[in-house]
């Protein structure tokens, strides 16, 4: 049998490319030591090659798909409307000045309207017709709850008209919820055993029309949430049905005396998780059924003034652990308290990060100004309006699909480890000629030669050991054996 030897693999064994050139003995010296400068340049460019595949491979990259799917309907979203002015005039009781009025800017610390001629005659009467020596205030007692839900503006008085792929429909499809300015209404909140609204065709008719009021005279300049009054619109959000409405931040604004053709696209975006992003596969929440990051944002903001306050905002969600806060707590430290926190003054021990799965509606709006005489005319049967009013007050909104499409984004990883070996392969392959049989070959050759040598010195040492023992029986056989006399 042959010795196995490592000069007698790469002549006669191996597949990798050139090692049969150096290892041929009969090769002359010259071309033996060109063949080696070749293939270690060769396996050095190889090995570069891999391990540049493995940094990339571990830096987890990613690309993104995106796809448009058409379909014959599309699941309408929800859609939030806010009247950017949280307190009505009319609805502020005496008892409601003498506890916020202060705080609000509305009166001095002796009661007295500070700008009297932003408000109504009606309202500056009604404030100096009384005695506020025998006001008694209990702050305690006081539910600011109360004051924000029958002082805000209320969806009966807004809406003027409401239809929604040409069928009617009412403030009965609205629902209320508290937001960061008050009285909020949301028209197709999601609900368990409530069947989604569907757009079966894009365009401006077959979405939702409202016609609304806003009640610009009831406005009340204040300065809640470190903010003046300065607008005369209402704000829309349109967002998913199961996702909290974040319409102060997120919404836009639609001015009184124009008509507001807001076309909507649905948007699907999936992310990868850590490593590839940041984004959370299964995120937590308490107070709502879905995470998402206006719910987060929201649940942070309420943990933020429920640890410095030791109360919520009454927009806030809670499960009873803190009250409600009282005026005094509201004014003097929970407003505060939120406009640090939004600001980054404030920060906490978690932070929100966006899911894997978004669901979004990017939009367009255009405005066109209505025709206030024609206006007047459509609803003066039911609403006595004028020219005047109707350019200050009323609000004119459709929201619709600009084309029956989903839009899906995928995030997917560039590299897996598939790709990765496919890589390692192609440049072995590519430089020296290796394969997986090559490899296999190499590893094979590997075994057999360990063997042979484990096999040689087992016998080098049983050799050895028979050697010895015969020496030492004819070294006994001489010494026992007597000797012959002639």
């Amino acid at each position: 049998m042959q010795e196995l030897s490592w000069q007698s693999y790469a002549a006669d064994v191996a597949d990798f490319h050139g090692l049969k050139h150096i290892a041929k003995p009969d090769s002359g010296i010259i071309r033996r030591l060109l063949w080696t400068f070749f293939f270690l340049g060769s396996l050095t460019f190889g090995l570069y090659e891999i391990i540049q595949c493995i940094i990339y491979f571990a830096e987890f990259h990613h690309i993104t798909k995106m796809e448009v799917n058409y379909t014959t309907k599309v699941e309408f979203p929800a859609v939030t409307i806010c009247n950017v002015n949280k307190y009505r005039q009319s609805a502020l009781t005496v008892d409601d000045i003498a506890h916020v009025g202060v705080h609000l800017g509305i009166v001095d610390d002796n009661y007295d309207v500070i700008d009297p001629h932003l408000y109504t005659d009606d309202f500056v009467n009604r404030m100096n017709a009384v005695n506020w020596s025998s006001i008694s205030i209990d702050d305690n007692d006081y539910n600011m709850t109360n004051l924000t839900y029958r002082t805000g503006h209320q969806v009966e008085d807004m809406v003027l008209e409401c239809e929604f792929s040409g069928e009617e429909c009412s403030v009965e499809n609205f629902t209320h919820v508290f937001t960061h300015l008050g009285n909020c209404f949301t028209f197709n909140k999601w609900e368990e055993d409530k069947p989604d609204l569907i757009s079966k065709r894009a365009g401006a008719a077959n979405g939702l029309k409202l016609v609304l009021d806003i009640e610009t005279w009831e406005y009340t300049p204040s300065n809640d949430l470190d903010g003046d009054a300065l607008d005369a619109a209402l704000k829309v959000l349109v967002h998913p049905t199961n996702e909290p409405p974040f319409v102060k931040e997120l919404g836009f604004g639609t001015p009184p005396g124009f008509h507001s053709f807001i076309s909507i696209k649905k948007e699907q975006i999936f992310g990868l998780p850590s490593p590839y992003g940041e984004c959370l596969e299964s995120g937590i929440v308490q107070y709502y059924d879905h995470y998402s990051l206006t719910a987060c944002r929201i649940e942070l903001e309420t943990q933020a003034v429920e640890e410095y306050c030791g109360c919520r905002l009454v927009e806030q969600p809670g499960d009873g652990s803190y009250p409600v806060c009282t005026a005094n707590q509201t004014h003097g430290c929970a407003h505060q308290t939120l406009v640090d926190y939004v600001n980054g003054d404030i920060e906490l021990d978690v932070e929100c990060s966006d899911p894997c799965d978004i669901e979004d509606y990017p939009h367009t709006i255009s405005l066109s100004k209505l025709r206030t005489n024609f206006v007047q005319k459509l609803y003066e049967e039911e609403h006595n309006l004028t020219a005047e009013y109707i350019t200050d007050n009323v609000v004119a909104i459709n929201i619709y699909y600009e084309a029956l499409n989903m839009q899906t984004i995928t995030q997917i990883p560039d590299t897996n480890v598939i790709v990765l070996i496919s890589q390692i392969g192609g440049n072995l392959g590519l430089c020296i000629g290796a394969s997986i049989l090559t490899v296999i070959q190499l590893f094979e050759f590997i075994i057999d030669w360990l063997v042979s040598k484990t096999c040689k010195a087992e016998k080098s040492k049983i050799g050895n050991s028979a050697m010895d023992t015969t020496e030492l029986n004819d070294s006994w056989q001489q010494k026992e054996l007597p000797s012959v006399s002639a």
